[in-house]
């Protein structure tokens, strides 16, 4: 199977990380892959070159509407057997782009925050949908939208973040259990649920 992961970038953030260890995933799995980038930033590009995937990108001084055109054209070049997109923006150029390239490929979406935005995403799960599927990382996104948008509420899943368990592993270590120290780097911001962590 041939698989087009779109995203917007390979800079830094944990739905960039998540979309290129779900397309190193594809491959393993002998699967041909490629990850195409609507704009051009390298922070995880050594993930890429490490893992063999074949990667493209757009450059960065285009406009968003040619962003969509150029996709399109991807679509079309590497014809692929499905489709997968992560975040917003990436998500609604996939959906138009597949639409221009006038493919019945299967588009699945991922939906990478439980940050809620009424309006827009109003306006953005109406527009999702036009694709087959859609993700989401946290079962508190998973609600909202079985909640409010019964359109998609029957094609959309949770899929919780992958951890390479092979490169953070903590099994080959001794603790003392009595004195254990946990600690958190990330934003500080509700969808991040630190709380619950606590």
């Amino acid at each position: 199977m041939k698989v087009l992961f779109i995203t917007g970038s390979l800079n830094q953030g944990g739905a960039e990380y998540q979309i290129l260890q779900l397309a190193k995933l594809f491959q393993e799995k002998g699967n041909v892959v490629e990850v195409f980038a609507i704009t051009n930033y390298s922070f995880y590009q050594s993930f890429v070159f490490k893992n063999n995937l074949k990667y493209s990108h757009l450059d960065n001084n285009q406009n968003k509407f040619k962003r969509v055109i150029q996709t399109s054209k991807k679509i079309k070049q590497f014809q692929p057997d499905l489709i997968i997109s992560y975040l917003k923006i990436v998500s609604k150029v996939a959906v138009i782009a597949k639409i221009l390239s006038n493919k019945n490929t299967p588009l699945i979406v991922g939906e990478r925050t439980s940050d809620i935005q009424p309006l827009h995403d109003k306006v953005h799960f109406n527009l999702m949908r036009l694709a087959n599927a859609v993700t989401v990382n946290s079962l508190s996104k998973l609600d909202y939208i079985k909640t409010n948008f019964s359109g998609i509420s029957d094609k959309t899943y949770f899929f919780p973040n992958i951890l390479d368990v092979n490169e953070i592993s903590f099994l080959d270590k001794k603790y003392d259990q009595s004195n254990l120290h946990v600690g958190f780097i990330g934003r500080i911001s509700p969808e991040k649920n630190i709380l619950e962590m606590i």
